[in-house]
């Protein structure tokens, strides 16, 4: 029972640490993106706060399962929501 305990406390702290796992994914996803592409006076590091909440599980759950969007309509929402808050619109 001890053993069973142990392996759901780690599975605990594994989920909690999903989010910041998904963050640090984020971020270097968006290293690829130069500075000088980025929309005037955004930051790094809020555009990779800005990236994790549009990706994030909840905003998926929120518009697909509460809302009844399809995932190809999520796929097409957040793709077009990343470009506008991060993207420069000049260089677009």
């Amino acid at each position: 029972m001890a053993r069973i305990a142990t392996i759901v406390s780690e599975i605990a702290v594994d989920w909690n640490e999903l989010p910041s796992f998904r963050r640090n994914s984020d971020a270097r996803i968006l290293e690829r993106i130069p500075d000088s592409a980025l929309r005037p006076g955004l930051t790094r590091e809020v555009a990779i706060d800005t990236a994790w909440l549009i990706v994030s599980r909840e905003s998926y759950g929120l518009l697909v399962r509460r809302r009844h969007h399809s995932p190809d309509d999520f796929q097409t929402w957040m793709r077009q929501a990343l470009t506008a808050a991060l993207l420069d619109p000049a260089g677009r």
